[in-house]
């Protein structure tokens, strides 16, 4: 296998649906986005997340017709908080 050279992270708001890519090797504190300075396709990196997610079964809260899910409601904590117990709670408006 071949090393890395430039590490990357992508990064998609569940709220917007807005996707940002950053190149971590050369840009540490992620202040150029490759997705707005240089028009990056990101769609190689959201098609790794979809798999990631649906690999994990996350289910149709993520991830719904092969497509990443925008949330219309706030989600308080992840499942990966610590002491998840399954409870999730209902988010009230104020």
């Amino acid at each position: 296998m071949r090393p890395f050279t430039h590490y990357r992270r992508y990064i998609y708001n569940a709220h917007t649906g807005a996707e940002q890519l950053f190149n971590i090797t050369s840009d540490p504190g992620e202040v150029y986005d490759l997705v707005a300075e240089e028009g990056k396709d990101v769609s190689e990196w959201r098609a790794r997340m979809i798999k990631q997610f649906e690999d994990e079964g996350r289910g149709s809260m993520y991830v719904r017709h092969g497509d990443l899910v925008k949330r219309r409601l706030p989600l308080l904590f992840s499942p990966n908080y610590p002491c998840y117990d399954g409870y999730v709670p209902f988010y009230i408006p104020h």
